[in-house]
């Protein structure tokens, strides 16, 4: 049997280039939250690596909605859209005796704004159909009498988040005066028809 000769060494490189490097680079991967999660444990913030640890059937728990028209406080570094009372919204998580609630309407609308003020990658707008995929879920901690108990809570939405080790979240369930969320309970809990 002979040697290859430098050539075929050299194609033979070449051609299996790509998945020498792919393979080299994922034995340095890690996800999101083994790189960020010692940062913020040493900074005392809670970090829930699973959230559906803690998520409930919505059935089984009360809805909400708000009396009237309300403009929450930014998320982050964008504009939220205002809570409208036809926004029903639904329990998804549940902690230390804190609901988490999500609206699809409210997000399918917060969504579209984010959308048209260009919000890097945070929601995704189909011109064709109109629909919009967020990349975030912002939701709200509150009470079960429905005082808001925190701040936005984002979410990975799981129809875009690949892999489930990068749904991590930190926790901002807090005591709040609600000062920035005018005068509480913010939301009422629905009549059942």
């Amino acid at each position: 049997m002979a040697w290859p000769t430098l050539y075929e060494r050299c194609a033979w490189i070449a051609k299996h280039f790509v998945a020498i490097i792919f393979a080299a680079q994922l034995f340095g991967c890690v996800s999101g939250v083994e790189y960020q999660g010692t940062r913020l444990e040493a900074e005392g913030r809670t970090l829930i690596r699973d959230p559906d640890v803690y998520k409930v059937v919505a059935e089984s728990y009360p809805r909400y909605q708000v009396t009237q028209r309300f403009s929450p406080p930014s998320g982050l570094t964008y504009p939220m859209a205002d809570i409208e009372p036809s926004d029903v919204w639904s329990v998804t998580h549940a902690l230390s005796g804190h609901y988490l609630i999500y609206s699809e309407t409210y997000s399918g609308r917060l969504c579209k704004l984010h959308a048209q003020v260009g919000s890097a990658g945070d929601a995704s707008l189909n011109k064709l159909s109109g629909n919009c995929t967020p990349r975030w879920l912002y939701q709200i901690w509150v009470s079960p009498e429905g005082s808001v108990s925190g701040k936005w809570q984002q979410l990975s939405n799981p129809e875009v988040t690949r892999l489930k080790s990068d749904r991590w979240i930190i926790l901002t369930l807090e005591s709040r005066s609600g000062a920035e969320w005018g005068s509480q309970p913010l939301f009422r809990p629905m009549v059942p028809k």
